[in-house]
């Protein structure tokens, strides 16, 4: 019996030790941005310039959506999401409030030099983001809004998809309501226009522990053996 109390013991603080000798990992990683596009549905069938200015808006009979696209192998697989978090650089021009929405895209087959409007309407999307109404601060001024994307970066890694894609529109406003510039465009200032920024960790792997739990199994069930 002391034998199967102090095999108990050592095994557990072995495990408690392991546990609480796990060193955290922490980083911040900012994902890469791979794609960004707009399309019209006044040209639907065509793949428009994905180079400059990337426009969005809604009329009575035009709409205009970007969509875009990162990368977060960066952060690993087998990771636990702290914060994600994306930040998008508009401006608008003209002198209308409009507000914009952002839904991720859990569709991923699509890429900036082919997607047009009639590929873009027939992508699965997710669930909206967040929204945010663009002011109207005239030429030359642009505006930064930050939504917490957390949940829905979470939910692509723990399916080992390790690309998040999302799909900016308009709602009560015009065509074009605004713009956002492209990560060709010729004039850097003010960039990033898109950014995600992810707070996350490595998930341990239980392996350790499981195999001394295992050895600590043996050890008892020989004892008892023994003992017969």
């Amino acid at each position: 019996m002391k034998f199967e109390k102090a095999a108990i013991a050592l095994v557990c603080g072995i495990i408690s030790v392991l546990f609480s000798s796990v060193p955290s990992h922490a980083a911040i990683t900012t994902a890469v941005l791979t794609d960004d596009a707009q399309t019209d549905s006044d040209d639907p069938s065509t793949a428009q310039s994905h180079t400059g200015n990337l426009n969005f808006g809604q009329g009575a009979s035009r709409d205009q959506d970007v969509y875009f696209m990162f990368d977060v192998s960066g952060i690993g697989a087998n990771t636990s999401i702290n914060t994600a978090t994306l930040t998008v650089r508009t401006r608008n021009d003209v002198n209308t409030t409009v507000t914009i929405e952002i839904f991720a895209l859990t569709d991923d087959s699509w890429d900036e030099s082919t997607l047009t409007h009639n590929i873009g309407a027939a992508l699965t999307t997710g669930p909206s983001q967040g929204t945010a109404s663009l002011e109207p601060f005239g030429a030359g001024t642009s505006q930064l809004d930050a939504l917490d994307v957390t949940s829905f970066v979470q939910n692509q890694v723990n399916l080992s998809d390790l690309v998040v894609g999302f799909k900016l529109t308009t709602t009560g406003g015009i065509s074009p309501g605004g713009f956002l510039r492209s990560k060709e465009h010729g004039t850097q200032t003010e960039h990033p226009w898109l950014s995600l920024v992810i707070d996350s960790e490595p998930i341990p792997e239980p392996s350790a522990v499981s195999a001394l739990a295992l050895a600590g199994a043996a050890l008892l069930s020989r004892r008892r053996t023994s003992r017969r």
